[in-house]
């Protein structure tokens, strides 16, 4: 884990907000140089704490009507099982979020398709037809209530 100062959480804050903040302007707002602060941003990158810059794009804005997140029991958890359904979700396009998690359920899977037609040949496809899938059930996303990228910061103001 890196060893982040107040600076840093500012700095981070700023950029989850707005990655394409000019680096004088966000030299300004955390009270740095342009030089100090694009070397503290390069090293919070090169050390992984940014992992990567990405615009968020609007599902429906883009026909992806329909969000769909499916809770999947896997028949056997041995690791090989785990490991080729991981390999699955991450092929899959439509899918947007897969969580291996603890409990009576294996994984929540989130993913955005066209329309209904659509999930069904695609929940056909990816869950019905895989042996190793127990079973799965399907709740259909009807608003969003919250839908947020930033991680909460200790440090910050």
């Amino acid at each position: 884990m890196a060893m982040l100062d107040r600076i840093d959480h500012r700095i981070l804050e700023i950029l989850q907000s707005d990655n394409q903040v000019p680096n004088v302007q966000l030299a300004d707002r955390v009270g740095l140089s342009p030089p100090a602060c694009s070397r503290r941003v390069a090293r919070l990158r090169e050390t992984g704490v940014i992992v990567r810059d990405v615009a968020i794009v609007d599902p429906q804005q883009v026909g992806k009507s329909v969000k769909v997140v499916v809770a999947v029991s896997l028949a056997t958890r041995r690791k090989s099982s785990t490991e080729a359904f991981r390999r699955k979700m991450d092929g899959r396009a439509e899918i947007l979020q897969c969580y291996m998690i603890a409990g009576s359920i294996d994984f929540f899977v989130v993913a955005v398709l066209k329309d209904v037609e659509s999930y069904a040949e695609f929940a056909d496809e990816v869950f019905a037809s895989d042996k190793n899938i127990k079973s799965y059930e399907s709740w259909f996303v009807l608003s969003h209530v919250k839908n947020e990228t930033r991680v909460p910061l200790a440090f910050a103001e």
